[in-house]
Formats: C-alpha cells, sequence, structure tokens
C-alpha cells in the first residue's frame, strides 16, 4: 500500500492539475478532506476513523464543502432575472438546449480539421439560447447553493453545472472554424504541418481562452459569440506562437498521422470541473 501511495504522490507532483493537492490555508479542512475522498468512492466510515470524527460528519463536512464550492463561483454577466429562477426554467425547454446537439464530430484529427473548415454560421437564435440557458443554470446552482435548506440538493446544483458546461461545448463546437483559423494564424503554417503535439498544446490554449471569452459574453446585448471566440482566441495564440517559435526552424518537417486524435473541446472550459469531472491525472 505503501509503494502505491509513493507512486500516486510523485505523479501528482509532476501532474498539471494534481488529483490530491494540498488543501490551502483558510479552507476547511474535513469538508475538503471528505469531499474529495468521497468523490474517490472512499467509504465516510473510512475518513471518519481516520479524522477522529463520526460518519455522519464526514458526509455533513462534504455536503457542505461541496455547496460552498458553488457559492463562491463568481456571478455571469447576465446575473439578473428572471435567470437563476423558476421563471427562467422555460429557456431550458427552447430548441437546442434539452436534448441532443448536433451531430457529433469526427474523431480523428484530418477528418476534424475537414469538418471544422467546412462549418458555417451557427444559428443565432439557437446560438443565444444556449448561452442564456448556460448562465441561467449557473445562477440557478448558486442560488441552491446559497439557500441553507437546500444543501441536500446539493446534486441538483451539480447537474445543472455540468449541463452548463454541456451547452458551452455546444456553442464552442460551432466555432471550431475560428479556432483552427486562430491557431493556424498564429503558428502561420497549416495544422497539418504543425506535429500533433503543437497541435495538441495549442488547441487547448485556444479553447481555454474561448471558453472563459465565453463565461464572460452576455448574449442581450446584440452580438455573436465568434466575435467574443475569436478575440480570445487570437489573443492565446500570440501566447502560444512565442512558446513555439524555437521549435520552428531546423529538423524535418511534422505531419500529422491519419489517426491521430481529434481535439476535445470539453475540458478545462468551467472552474468546476476542476473538482466536478474525473481528475485530470487519473
Amino acid at each position: 500500500r505503501e509503494g502505491v501511495r509513493a507512486v500516486v504522490r510523485r505523479l501528482d507532483e509532476r501532474a498539471e492539475r494534481p488529483a490530491f493537492a494540498p488543501v490551502r490555508a483558510g479552507q476547511d479542512r474535513l469538508g475538503e478532506l471528505s469531499r474529495r475522498a468521497l468523490a474517490r468512492g472512499i467509504e465516510p466510515g473510512a475518513v471518519a476513523q481516520r479524522a477522529g470524527v463520526s460518519s455522519a460528519s464526514v458526509s455533513g463536512a462534504a455536503l457542505r464543502r461541496r455547496a460552498r464550492l458553488i457559492a463562491d463561483l463568481p456571478p455571469p454577466p447576465v446575473a439578473r432575472a428572471p435567470l437563476g429562477t423558476p421563471a427562467g426554467d422555460a429557456l431550458l425547454d427552447r430548441p437546442g438546449v434539452r436534448g441532443p446537439g448536433e451531430t457529433e464530430p469526427p474523431t480523428t484529427l484530418p477528418e476534424w480539421l475537414a469538418w471544422a473548415r467546412a462549418l458555417g454560421q451557427p444559428d443565432a437564435a439557437i446560438e443565444r439560447d444556449r448561452l442564456l440557458a448556460m448562465h441561467h443554470l449557473r445562477c440557478r446552482a448558486v442560488r441552491t447553493a446559497l439557500d441553507p435548506g437546500a444543501v441536500r440538493r446539493i446534486d441538483e446544483a451539480e447537474r445543472d453545472l455540468r449541463w452548463a458546461t454541456q451547452l458551452k461545448v455546444r456553442v464552442l463546437r460551432t466555432q471550431a472554424r475560428v479556432l483552427v483559423q486562430a491557431i493556424e494564424s498564429a503558428a502561420q503554417r497549416p495544422a497539418e504541418a504543425m506535429g500533433e503535439r503543437a497541435f495538441d498544446g495549442g488547441m487547448r490554449l485556444l479553447t481555454r481562452a474561448a471558453g472563459e471569452a465565453l463565461s464572460r459574453f452576455d448574449p442581450t446585448h446584440g452580438g455573436r459569440a465568434a466575435a467574443a471566440v475569436t478575440l480570445a482566441a487570437g489573443r492565446a495564440g500570440v501566447r502560444w506562437s512565442v512558446a513555439l517559435a524555437p521549435v520552428r526552424t531546423g529538423g524535418a518537417a511534422r505531419r500529422l498521422a491519419p489517426d491521430a486524435p481529434a481535439p476535445v473541446l470539453a475540458l478545462e472550459l468551467d472552474p468546476w470541473q476542476s473538482w466536478l469531472g474525473p481528475p485530470a491525472g487519473l
């Protein structure tokens, strides 16, 4: 057991997002420990024995910690009624919000690039509804977490946040052509000539920046998501190109393998994915 623990700790030290990051000063130590342990399938009794408290204390501390993480989320740019209230739930029944979205994109990178370059302009009404519903779900989750009597409904709040991320992914997929143009402009070469590692690193950076831009975007002002994504991806592309510069010259030309995996536009888009989704290192 100690050998396995040592291996996991060494891997965690090198991970970009450690699965077992230390609890920071000022955090609810028991709540954070209980939340992480229960999320990984450890029984409350085992945590209680280690912490010297009852199993009920462990479960309650984990629930309160989960509620606090949601309650501390910054408000979206459209944090006003009816968003976050029962009246705003009508947004969730609009086309493109509930139910399956568009056809899943290809899973290999060469096919994904062809698919992305062929994308047209997304439907403005569906895009607006998805963004408004995304903000509504975030507001509703925070409202639930702030309600002292709703701590037992924290699962509902977390489901709302996961749904909000799914809607963001749907919007971001319609902007895949913008992301490809941004990374090719930054690298000054077509994606096929970048190599898998360089393309994947750049696309992850651009996707994260685009996700943050959509979180700040207010669709009620009449603009389109493409403008926000283009600006954010362009800036991120400049930062990425600086890191890419030392490997631009020399060596054989890189090419994408036919079976290279397509980018996953669903990672690191929202802050809650670090504690709601599976740890990146597992």
